[in-house]
């Protein structure tokens, strides 16, 4: 049986190449394009633990002109936007999730120096009730911990996302010690009093989806410094008074001390949150399109170049069923057939897409293509080939050697 497939498809190479071609073509595209995919889907997937989005605002663009704000200045801005009616609660920070303009990460590690990740950290005081971040462990920073001495500290204490803890410290984080800075450089070791449920990190670049949800908290008491943020809890839905109300609060508190070329800002989490996330949401329809092209495409490719391949051979299938082959025997020598030209492309679409991806390393900086993606997507190609294809060999192996010998 396999001599005369092969002398079949010596018949018509081309068919075969063609098949081949469009196989590693769409296996490389698609492979990459799904993993791009899922890339901008982390994001969108990843719960960020901030309870009530719509009714927290985040004043943020507050940027000194020249000096860093005094503490004194810091500690009346907060208190002046603590006691505008509809406020409940009030935090300052250096940096705050969704806010781009600051960021602050960098490599951690477990006592024993054996598991290390990529973390963002988020410095100031009340984050966890203001933002409204579940404990699922531990506590939240007390009175002396948020002190201005305590918090300075070499080795303040820390509350950690669940995803960084079980990154750290798979047995359970609490009560441990996370790691940071150069073991040959005095590092500083931190306690852990407390896990929040979820955190994101105000990074959400391309190969960070592991570390996504890998964040700390310090807390912070105020002290100089160019560009603070406050985050502002509302009681009630409308924020809209709140809002006007506090860039009023703090163009009068920071007045001429603000750099004149930025101008504060006051939005709702939500609202951050949504710009922040546009960019992957614009990605996923672009490439979900381009795999939908890419495979409809594929599929045309292949009906047409095995429609005309089977067609060429009608007078064969006619010969051979005069010969006396059965039906049966027809399909599966047509399937065999084209099966084994399919597993050559699905194995060319395998390499393609691992040195595509290498490419896009070196040339873009994105990240290393998974391996768990190349059998998906090789059984994927493989089914949709074959799936394209039946209809077309049933129908040919179905004709009557009479016909098929006359047409063709």
């Amino acid at each position: 049986m396999l001599q005369q497939i092969f002398k079949m498809a010596r018949h018509r190479p081309m068919m075969a190449v063609l098949v081949i071609f469009q196989l590693v073509m769409a296996g490389a595209m698609i492979c990459n394009v799904a993993f791009l995919l899922q890339q901008d889907l982390v994001p969108l997937l990843t719960s960020d633990g901030v309870e009530d989005p719509t009714t927290l605002l985040i004043a943020s663009n507050i940027v000194a002109n020249g000096q860093p704000f005094s503490v004194a200045r810091q500690q009346q801005l907060e208190h002046d936007l603590a006691v505008i009616p509809g406020v409940r609660q009030v935090a300052a920070a250096m940096s705050m999730p969704m806010l781009r303009m600051v960021r602050m990460h960098g490599r951690v590690s477990n006592r024993s120096d054996s598991l290390h990740a990529d973390t963002v950290m988020y410095q100031g005081d009340k984050l966890v009730p203001t933002l409204g971040l579940k404990l699922v462990a531990g506590r939240d920073f007390d009175e002396a911990e948020s002190d201005s001495a305590e918090s300075s500290s070499a080795d303040y204490p820390v509350i950690v996302s669940q995803a960084l803890a079980d990154a750290l410290y798979p047995q359970g984080a609490l009560g441990q010690v996370i790691v940071m800075g150069s073991r040959t450089s005095h590092p500083s070791f931190h306690p852990v009093i407390g896990i929040v449920a979820h955190l994101l990190r105000n990074a959400l670049g391309a190969g960070l989806s592991r570390e996504i949800g890998y964040a700390i908290i310090r807390s912070w008491a105020p002290s100089e410094w160019p560009m603070p943020s406050y985050a502002v809890r509302v009681s009630g839905v409308q924020t809209g008074p709140v809002r006007a109300q506090m860039l009023v609060v703090i163009k009068r508190d920071l007045g001429s001390d603000l750099l004149a070329t930025i101008t504060p800002e006051v939005d709702s989490y939500q609202q951050l949150k949504d710009r922040a996330l546009a960019p992957y949401r614009s990605g996923i329809w672009l490439l979900a399109s381009v795999s939908l092209i890419v495979l409809l495409v594929t599929v045309a490719g292949i009906v047409g170049s095995v429609g005309y391949a089977v067609q060429e051979k009608r007078r064969q299938i006619g010969i051979f069923r005069a010969l006396g082959a059965c039906r049966r025997h027809i399909l599966w020598q047509l399937l065999t057939e084209q099966l084994l030209i399919m597993l050559v492309g699905v194995g060319g679409a395998v390499l393609a897409a691992r040195g595509l991806n290498l490419w896009l390393m070196h040339r873009y900086e994105l990240a290393r293509l998974p391996w768990t993606y190349l059998p998906w997507m090789a059984a994927g190609l493989l089914a949709l080939g074959l799936l394209s294809v039946v209809g077309i060999i049933r129908k040919a192996a179905a004709v009557p050697p009479v016909e098929a010998m006359r047409r063709g």
